[in-house]
Protein backbone atom coordinates (compact mmCIF):
# COMPACT_ATOMS: atom_id res chain seq x y z
CA UNK A 1 0.00 0.00 0.00
CA UNK A 2 1.24 3.49 -0.82
CA UNK A 3 0.38 6.88 0.63
CA UNK A 4 0.73 10.27 -1.01
CA UNK A 5 0.98 13.24 1.36
CA UNK A 6 0.05 16.30 -0.68
CA UNK A 7 2.27 19.30 -0.08
CA UNK A 8 4.97 17.32 1.71
CA UNK A 9 8.44 18.02 0.37
CA UNK A 10 10.86 15.11 0.08
CA UNK A 11 13.32 15.32 3.01
CA UNK A 12 16.98 15.53 2.04
CA UNK A 13 18.14 13.52 5.06
CA UNK A 14 16.79 11.17 7.74
CA UNK A 15 17.42 13.87 10.36
CA UNK A 16 14.86 16.23 8.80
CA UNK A 17 12.31 13.51 7.98
CA UNK A 18 9.08 13.64 9.98
CA UNK A 19 9.03 9.82 9.97
CA UNK A 20 12.44 9.54 11.60
CA UNK A 21 11.91 7.59 14.81
CA UNK A 22 8.46 6.44 13.72
CA UNK A 23 9.14 4.17 10.77
CA UNK A 24 12.88 4.19 10.07
CA UNK A 25 13.93 3.60 13.65
CA UNK A 26 15.45 0.25 14.68
CA UNK A 27 14.34 -0.59 18.24
CA UNK A 28 17.02 -0.38 20.88
CA UNK A 29 19.67 1.34 18.77
CA UNK A 30 19.12 4.98 17.86
CA UNK A 31 22.08 4.94 15.45
CA UNK A 32 20.65 2.20 13.23
CA UNK A 33 17.76 4.16 11.69
CA UNK A 34 19.91 5.62 8.91
CA UNK A 35 21.00 2.12 7.84
CA UNK A 36 17.42 1.00 7.11
CA UNK A 37 16.12 1.65 3.60
CA UNK A 38 14.06 4.82 3.45
CA UNK A 39 10.41 4.00 2.65
CA UNK A 40 9.88 7.40 1.01
CA UNK A 41 10.15 7.72 -2.76
CA UNK A 42 9.65 10.91 -4.75
CA UNK A 43 6.76 11.19 -7.20
CA UNK A 44 8.26 12.62 -10.40
CA UNK A 45 6.51 15.43 -12.31
CA UNK A 46 3.52 13.89 -14.06
CA UNK A 47 0.24 14.37 -15.81
CA UNK A 48 -3.01 12.88 -14.53
CA UNK A 49 -2.42 9.39 -13.14
CA UNK A 50 -5.36 7.05 -13.68
CA UNK A 51 -6.46 3.59 -12.64
CA UNK A 52 -5.43 1.50 -15.67
CA UNK A 53 -7.52 -1.48 -14.55
CA UNK A 54 -10.61 0.71 -14.39
CA UNK A 55 -9.83 2.01 -17.88
CA UNK A 56 -9.62 -1.54 -19.24
CA UNK A 57 -13.02 -2.33 -17.69
CA UNK A 58 -14.61 0.79 -19.21
CA UNK A 59 -13.20 -0.05 -22.64
CA UNK A 60 -14.33 -3.69 -22.34
CA UNK A 61 -17.85 -2.56 -21.35
CA UNK A 62 -18.12 -0.24 -24.37
CA UNK A 63 -16.43 -2.20 -27.14
CA UNK A 64 -18.41 -3.74 -29.97
CA UNK A 65 -17.78 -6.25 -32.75
CA UNK A 66 -16.25 -5.00 -35.98
CA UNK A 67 -16.09 -6.89 -39.25
CA UNK A 68 -12.47 -7.04 -40.41
CA UNK A 69 -10.78 -8.28 -43.59
CA UNK A 70 -11.80 -11.69 -44.88
CA UNK A 71 -15.03 -11.68 -42.81
CA UNK A 72 -13.23 -12.04 -39.48
CA UNK A 73 -14.54 -10.09 -36.50
CA UNK A 74 -12.76 -8.24 -33.73
CA UNK A 75 -13.74 -5.81 -30.98
CA UNK A 76 -13.18 -2.09 -31.36
CA UNK A 77 -13.95 1.47 -30.28
CA UNK A 78 -13.74 4.65 -32.31
CA UNK A 79 -11.40 7.41 -31.14
CA UNK A 80 -14.19 9.39 -29.50
CA UNK A 81 -15.18 6.33 -27.45
CA UNK A 82 -11.60 5.81 -26.31
CA UNK A 83 -11.29 9.49 -25.36
CA UNK A 84 -14.53 9.25 -23.40
CA UNK A 85 -13.26 6.13 -21.61
CA UNK A 86 -10.08 7.95 -20.58
CA UNK A 87 -12.14 10.93 -19.35
CA UNK A 88 -14.37 8.61 -17.29
CA UNK A 89 -11.47 6.70 -15.71
CA UNK A 90 -10.96 7.48 -12.00
CA UNK A 91 -8.06 9.84 -11.26
CA UNK A 92 -5.63 8.45 -8.66
CA UNK A 93 -3.33 11.49 -8.51
CA UNK A 94 -4.32 14.73 -10.33
CA UNK A 95 -1.89 16.33 -12.78
CA UNK A 96 0.68 18.64 -11.29
CA UNK A 97 0.46 22.31 -12.14
CA UNK A 98 1.74 22.83 -15.68
CA UNK A 99 1.61 19.09 -16.53
CA UNK A 100 -1.10 17.64 -18.79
Amino acid sequence: MSVLIRGMEMPTSCAECRFNGVYCYAKGDENQYSKLPCPLVPVPPHGRLIDADALKEIIKAHDYPLRAHFNSTDNGMFTIGIQQAVDETPTIIPAEEGER
